[in-house]
């Protein structure tokens, strides 16, 4: 199928969640989705302080929706010492927002209105904001400091106390906002010159609502969310809050919140070099001192990582073909020499030169199949160099060009370049020059889509995808419901011509020479090898986080333009790689662990002791609210997706009740438009324990109390772009979407339509 006819034939579907339970528990704080660990929300017992009563009211919903993507910016993949999938747990903590008042009043809370919060006709309220206190805390709830240091890429939490003026004469109105960008590494130096490491977070979330205690009800004055800024050109993020409809009822002088966060440890510090650096955040610096971070030596055997889990969500890694950097690194793999590791290790005497060898590593095949009805989001590929550790140069026997060799490869990436950029809709490029290092290829050195034909069988399918280097696609085998991922890179292979694909490391930049002109040291004679400028770019990276120092450029500059660069023994071809890929689940999955497999297939030996093909798996943890939602008797919820387990937004039904003759009747006054839904949710962590939260969940409407009767939901609209004939929910006789009949008084149950 071509890409244009795949979008033109897209197709969604809906589940109904109906449960017998009492009416909510109690209000909570959502902390969103989560990619480094499942998402987790803990309640946040807000309340106003008020020396006079405030104006009652009640939680509206937020029209959003969020697409989550694997982070564009530099990742630290470390390779494990074993092939034991890893999983990480986390939990939110507490926070409370206090509301300041002056003023009482009445109002009825059913009459706000749901914001749409992609309508931001709203003034930026920054001016009016002061952050009083931040920290960032580790585990123990020890905040940071010159003498706690943070360690690289620990995972901590961010806390913070903010108050905004609410006067009478500059009221905050339905739709402002301010925004606070995650902490920024400042370094020591006036102009900010030795910054170095960052700041993210492993936490992105849709409309997560703000909810105030209002004489015993619940009133919903504002959303947070977490999105790209652009004061600092979308490379990091801020967090936003927007004050809807609620916060007219509050009129006071001020409104603040206390031991405010995104989530318990939910900030990553991927911070390199050691030393103290100024951290600024809300407008004030803190001083707290970065470990350096403690490189291990690759092994090159495969593995995958569960990165991470969130509504619905899970994020895999997929190194490929480690074991040629190694190689190129001077090593060789020798089972009889060097029982054990297999490798010689040799830091000092390596059997070879930088980039003098590598086995020929022939038909490189990746493929993973889905379990039932999951679907592949966001799926990258980055072409990437490894860093090298113990250099045997010191200052008595400096690097001077007359040894090209030394040194073992790192489990940590040095270079990085995507060579695919898919979001969902076909691979994406750069369209103009960028001296980012990580970045979208170009359409000449990216991956192609190959798209399913109708009726074709999965064997022919592969071999399309098998035909040629540098290309992928995605299987879908209607019978199983299970799509499998597909990916072909071809040979990594010594005298490998244009013929193929397979890109070079020098493709992968704007540039391909280093602007320096620089010769590489002892090659100034016959044979002349210019400095490449991903090897620049590499030293660059390396210097700034603290690795290897500024007098070290020359040495480091060399050794990726030999090791990786076009004078190595493959013609610098690009040979190490990983794959990141994101995982949606339906909405009806449980709350549970969830793995994948992949396999690895090349039709050459294998450089290490694997088996070929070999196959590796991840497990983590998936804690899907969707699936946990608790309601009111004779009250259901309605989520729809489209075919790739997207919550979607806007979609309007009607509700039809079953008449005494058996034919179905709209319910007057009953239409409904998906949208952000607050409700509770029953919350399973990985060790059985259960508690009840209250979560913003996209793509869904709730019905309120409907009368004992047969009712079903029919779609009124389709929404732009997709085919309702190709919802395994269309009716092809009545030709009309529609859920399957739901009878009251409604039973403890949950009922899913796909």
């Amino acid at each position: 199928m071509n890409r244009r006819l795949a979008k033109q034939t897209r197709r969604t579907r809906f589940f109904v969640v109906l449960f017998l339970l009492l009416s909510f528990l109690f209000p909570s704080f959502t902390r969103g989705e989560t990619t480094g660990a499942p998402a987790v929300a803990a309640p946040i017992n807000e309340r106003l302080a008020a020396s006079t009563q405030i104006p009652e009211g009640s939680a509206d919903t937020a029209n959003s929706q969020s697409e989550n993507e694997p982070q564009t910016s530099e990742k630290l993949e470390t390779e494990p010492q074993t092939s034991a999938p890893q999983q990480t747990d986390r939990s939110s903590e507490e926070s409370e927002a206090v509301s300041e008042s002056t003023k009482e009043g009445a109002e009825e809370s059913d009459k706000e209105q749901p914001e749409n919060r992609t309508a931001r006709a709203a003034s930026p309220l920054n001016e009016r904001l002061e952050v009083t206190k931040w920290g960032i805390y580790d585990a123990s709830g020890t905040q940071l400091s010159g003498s706690n240091p943070a360690i690289s890429n620990g995972a901590y939490t961010l806390k913070f106390d903010w108050k905004i003026d609410n006067l009478a004469e500059e009221r905050i109105q339905p739709g402002d906002y301010f925004t606070v960008v995650i902490p920024q590494n400042e370094g020591t130096l006036p102009d900010k010159s030795d910054a170095n490491g960052r700041w993210a977070t492993n936490t992105s979330t849709s409309s997560t609502p703000i909810l105030v205690a209002i004489n015993g009800s619940m009133v919903k004055i504002g959303e947070w969310f977490l999105e790209s800024s652009p004061e600092y050109n979308y490379q990091t993020q801020h967090i936003r809050i927007q004050f809807t409809s609620g916060v007219s009822q509050v009129t006071a002088t001020t409104i603040s919140g206390t031991s405010f966060n995104i989530g318990n440890e939910a900030l990553k510090n991927y911070t390199l070099k050691a030393g103290i650096q100024n951290v600024a955040f809300g407008g004030t610096t803190q001083e707290i001192y970065f470990n350096a971070r403690e490189l291990d030596k690759a092994n090159g055997y495969s593995y995958k990582n569960a990165m991470g889990a969130g509504h619905n969500l899970v994020e895999f890694s997929i190194p490929v073909n480690l074991p040629t950097a190694i190689e190129l690194g001077g090593d060789e793999f020798d089972n009889e020499k060097n029982p054990g590791t297999g490798w010689h290790f040799n830091a000092g005497e390596p059997p070879h030169q930088w980039g003098e060898r590598a086995t020929n590593v022939k038909g490189i095949f990746v493929e993973d199949e889905l379990e039932a009805g999951a679907t592949i989001g966001n799926l990258t590929i980055s072409a990437d160099t490894r860093i090298p550790i113990l250099m045997p140069f010191t200052e008595q026997h400096p690097y001077d060009g007359s040894q090209h060799k030394g040194g073992i490869i790192s489990s940590d990436s040095a270079f990085l370049s995507y060579v695919l950029f898919d979001s969902g809709n076909g691979p994406e490029y750069r369209t103009s020059a960028s001296s980012d290092m990580h970045q979208k290829p170009t359409q000449k050195t990216s991956f192609d889509r190959l798209y399913q034909n109708q009726g074709e069988s999965k064997s022919a399918f592969k071999a399309r995808v098998k035909a040629r280097d540098y290309q992928y696609g995605i299987y879908h085998e209607k019978a199983t419901n299970k799509q499998t991922l597909m990916l072909y890179f071809g040979d990594v292979a010594n005298g490998d011509t244009e013929a193929h694909k397979s890109k070079k490391f020098s493709d992968l930049t704007d540039q391909k020479l280093a602007p320096s002109g620089r010769l590489v040291k002892g090659t100034e004679g016959s044979k002349k090898i210019p400095v490449l400028n991903f090897a620049v770019k590499s030293a660059d990276y390396l210097i700034k986080n603290g690795y290897y120092t500024a007098a070290d450029r020359e040495l480091i500059e060399d050794y990726f333009t030999l090791t990786f660069g076009d004078s190595n023994c493959i013609g610098g071809q690009a040979s190490t790689f990983n794959i990141t890929m994101l995982v949606r689940y339906p909405l009806a999955t449980a709350s549970g662990e969830k793995s994948n497999t992949v396999t690895f297939h090349q039709s050459s030996s294998k450089v290490i002791s694997e088996t070929n093909p070999q196959s590796r798996s991840a497990t983590t943890w998936l804690n899907n609210p969707y699936n946990s939602i608790q309601l009111q008797a004779n009250e259901a919820a309605l989520f729809k997706t489209d075919e790739k387990n997207r919550p979607l937004t806007g979609v309007k039904f009607g509700l039809e009740k079953k008449a005494v003759d058996g034919t179905w009747k709209p319910v007057a006054g009953k239409a409904y438009t998906t949208g952000a839904v607050v409700v509770p949710v029953t919350i399973i962590e990985s060790n059985g324990e259960e508690t009840v939260q209250q979560q913003s969940l996209d793509g869904g409407f709730l019905t309120g109390l409907l009368p004992d009767g047969t009712y079903r939901f029919v779609e009124l609209e389709t929404p732009a772009g997709y085919d309702k004939t190709l919802s395994p929910d269309y009716d092809t006789a009545e030709k009309k979407i529609l859920s399957a009949s739901l009878s009251s008084p409604l039973k403890a149950m949950r009922k899913c339509v796909t």
